[in-house]
């Protein structure tokens, strides 16, 4: 075909391969550049395929350039027609300044783009990104009792070991749910290092022989796998405290952190326990963090045992306080039930132990969902927090109450810090989407609720979030799907079914109405929160009859309540009277 051929001509005339050739060297240095300067600077793998992107959009622009366009010692001039002579005048034209400012605009929408989107990378990858030379992850503990029934122990000190580091300003500590994913780990340390943000790794085991405990922790560099200290502890079950202070302390000393003198008397001061107490408060906790009705009623039992068993003992208050109130400050019980005996419980822990972080912690969720003290909700998060910086916990609670109180960049930086202390907790992570979309952050946090339903397709919260998230968009086909996914997988299959694809914002509306109607049948048999139904009904449009749901929220004091004030998805009732009433209750 001699059309193609003539074409190539013309592009070798035209210097086009020469062009693409200095394009391609040029991206490829700039690749290498930012493979590099990235990990320097602590920005996440993902911003470099962004980069790539970024070449690769940009390489039609190149070309455009190149075809039209020559550079001379005069500056930039049009490439002359074949056949030309020199007379020729190559100055630009009107039309060229116009095309080359528009492929300016292309090229500049491109990299701004780019920025935005690395910067989105920034939800949650650089949160394990930014290794800090005192940052630390116990890895689960090994038995070594040739008991499989010791299992429950063996957990509970793993746990009270990292609740021993927490309490230590200069540690950042990794919280239990995440590195119990490493129980049966065949990762290098270097991975799992980087996959929790960590410089060390602890690794151990754990030998009971009737009332004596040994414990073995070795301290591992992550960056090298390499083993930097390793020591060995023997105590009396009654002196277990002590010796789960006393690992602390010299962990702390390993990785040349110094303890502040409050610390150092807190650690020191551990003390002793009666071992069965002690026993049935780890039993307690074991069946806790199982999170079932079932055994949510056995921790319970548990904790009354020890506590009978032992009433000095300040956790086992806080445990049984916790266990009782916790499916009610996720709106699956009413509060009225259960909040004012986890009151009691939690303040004779704090009449035990004043300086126990885990009680100020708790009395403070029972201000800030129940009691509506919002000036004592914050004393009680800010104490805990001091005694006990590396707990979770309280940092995506606090979270919470800052985005009720409009603190918009305190509330970002507190769901931040949570997610980073236990970065593969998927709650903790949602915490932290649903503040960015909160704050308008909408792309970012949508990326993110998707990432963590690719690796928990199974839990019901994640897709409520996208649920909530695209209708606020208008993306109603995503929240159709979202909805119905919810449903079936938190048990409502009648619901669900209710809920087939639509196109229209239209038959969302009709569909939603629907599923509100059903649910409030099923409410009659079971415990809906009122704040829950009123969520559909926002979803269906009927502004009204979720105003009516929120009131008797109010009436019953519901622990969600507070969320409604800042949530989006109850924004067209911010500024009504009844709203406005029902603000002024709750002492806002």
């Amino acid at each position: 075909m001699p059309w193609i051929h003539q074409f190539f001509i013309e592009l070798r005339r035209r210097r086009v391969f020469r062009v693409a050739g200095i394009y391609v060297v040029g991206s490829w240095v700039v690749l290498q550049v930012a493979a590099l300067g990235f990990q320097s600077f602590g920005l996440p793998d993902a911003a470099l395929r962004w980069v790539w992107l970024a070449a690769f959009l940009g390489f039609p622009l190149a070309m455009v350039f190149g075809w039209r366009y020559d550079i001379t010692a005069a500056g930039i001039v049009r490439t002359p027609a074949m056949g030309a002579d020199g007379s020729t005048d190559l100055s630009l034209r009107r039309t060229d300044y116009f095309i080359l400012a528009s492929l300016g605009v292309v090229g500049a929408a491109v990299l701004l783009n780019l920025a935005g989107d690395i910067s989105d990378t920034d939800s949650f990858e650089r949160l394990v990104t930014n290794i800090q030379p005192n940052s630390i992850a116990v890895l689960p503990l090994d038995n070594f009792s040739n008991d499989p029934g010791q299992e429950y122990f063996v957990s509970g000190m793993h746990e009270a070991l990292i609740a021993g580091l927490a309490r230590i300003s200069g540690l950042k500590v990794i919280s239990k749910i995440s590195t119990e994913q490493y129980r049966d780990r065949s990762k290098l340390a270097r991975e799992v290092g980087a996959e929790l943000g960590v410089a060390f790794l602890i690794e151990g085991s754990v030998l009971r022989a009737d009332d004596v405990v040994r414990i073995t922790v070795q301290l591992i560099d992550a960056s090298d796998d390499a083993h930097v200290w390793a020591e060995s502890y023997e105590r009396k079950l009654s002196n277990v405290l002590e010796l789960q202070s006393s690992v602390a302390r010299a962990i702390a000393r390993q990785v040349k952190v110094t303890l502040t003198p409050f610390e150092s008397d807190r650690l020191s001061a551990a003390r002793t326990v009666d071992p069965e107490a002690y026993e049935l408060y780890l039993r307690g906790r074991f069946h806790w963090y199982r999170f079932s009705e079932a055994d949510l009623k056995l921790a319970l039992e548990y904790f009354q045992r020890s506590i009978d068993r032992d009433p000095g003992y300040a956790l086992a208050y806080v445990g049984f306080a916790d266990a009782l109130a916790s499916p009610a400050h996720g709106g699956m019980m009413p509060t009225t039930q259960v909040f004012p005996a986890a009151t009691g419980f939690v303040e004779r822990a704090l009449e035990l132990d004043p300086d126990l972080a885990e009680a100020h912690d708790l009395r403070a969720r029972i201000h800030f969902a129940y009691d509506w003290d919002w000036d004592a909700a914050e004393r009680g998060f800010r104490r805990a927090i001091s005694l006990k910086p590396g707990y979770p916990d309280v940092h995506v609670v606090y979270s919470q109450y800052l985005a009720i109180m409009n603190r918009p960049e305190e509330a970002l930086e507190e769901a931040r810090i949570g997610a980073s202390l236990d970065p593969l907790n998927p709650w903790f992570r949602l915490e932290y989407a649903q503040r960015k979309a909160w704050y308008g952050d909408y792309q970012s946090a949508s990326g993110e609720i998707s990432e963590l339903i690719a690796r928990h397709p199974d839990v019901a919260l994640l897709r409520q979030y996208l649920w909530d998230l695209a209708a606020n968009e208008g993306e109603f086909d995503v929240a159709i799907e979202a909805a119905r996914r919810f449903f079936e997988l938190s048990g409502e299959s009648g619901v669900a079914a209710l809920l087939t694809d639509v196109e229209t914002e239209e038959a969302y509306r009709e569909r939603m109405w629907a599923a509100a109607e059903e649910l409030e049948t099923d409410a009659v048999a079971a415990y809906v929160a009122n704040v829950n139904l009123a969520r559909i009904w926002m979803h269906a449009g009927d502004e009204e009859r979720a105003m009516d749901l929120l009131d008797a929220a109010l009436s019953q004091h519901e622990s969600q309540l507070g969320y409604t004030t800042t949530d989006p998805l109850f924004r067209p009732l911010w500024n009504t009277d009844r709203y406005r009433a029902l603000r002024r209750a709750i002492n806002l």
